[in-house]
């Protein structure tokens, strides 16, 4: 879902976000600097709030060298726009999720996500959610797991026994406040909200172990070797 929209959103949520790093400045106050559309400010703040969101620079309290564990937070937003170019423009949606990283194995896991998202007049606020709740789930399994595999012949990937999917037991804690606008025009819910997930879990990842991750999905074997050459930089 969301099509092209999140590899796109990806791009340029980890880049600023790596900006507000460089400019020793909070994430989500970096971005509120430069935005002028008065919705996204709305999801933004409202984001800060239901989060309870922490001021500071990213990556400002790094793991001791003895704890395998990394805790982290990241933000992303965006506006899902769909059709032919330029597109016809959605509900705005952003994320605050928190992850845990562990540095030996590099497993991921999206502990909790909270989620606000604006679509305008709702004539079915309870179908909104349970759609903004599955596109979290569905977005967050295929940033941190899904791919198919191919070779010279094409795909290899010949049955969904082997396709990886987010478990049961591995699912995020999940809040969602859904912003009330009924003299708005109602707009499309249905992707918008899988589209910060990718860039809100990488810029996580950051806060947590302060190496950036730019391709999904983001694997233990992408974060061990972003990690090494993180390392070897040093």
């Amino acid at each position: 879902r969301g099509v092209s929209a999140l590899p796109n959103v990806l791009a340029h949520e980890c880049w600023i976000d790596e900006a507000a790093y460089l400019a020793k400045a909070d994430p989500i106050a970096y971005r509120l600097r430069y935005m002028k559309d008065e919705r996204a400010v709305g999801v933004m703040k409202a984001a800060h709030r239901l989060s309870q969101w922490q001021d500071g620079v990213a990556f400002r309290a790094p793991t001791a060298a003895d704890q395998k564990i990394a805790k982290g937070r990241g933000f992303a937003y965006a506006r899902y726009f769909h059709s032919k170019f330029p597109g016809f423009g959605a509900a705005w949606a952003a994320w605050v999720c928190d992850v845990s990283v562990n540095r030996e194995t590099g497993e991921i896991k999206v502990d909790k996500v909270f989620c606000t998202h604006d679509c305008g007049a709702m004539v079915n606020p309870a179908g909104v959610r349970h759609q903004v709740h599955g596109n979290i789930i569905q977005s967050t399994s295929r940033a941190l797991k899904e791919f198919v595999t191919f070779d010279a012949s094409g795909t290899t990937s010949l049955d969904w026994g082997g396709y990886p999917l987010l478990r049961f037991d591995e699912l995020p804690e999940v809040q969602i406040e859904l912003l009330e606008l009924p003299h708005e025009a109602p707009m499309g819910a249905g992707e918008s909200a899988s589209v910060p997930s990718a860039a809100a879990i990488a810029n996580a990842v950051f806060d947590a172990i302060g190496v950036r991750l730019t391709e999904v999905p983001f694997t233990p074997s992408r974060v061990l070797a972003a990690l090494r050459q993180a390392q070897a930089r040093k």
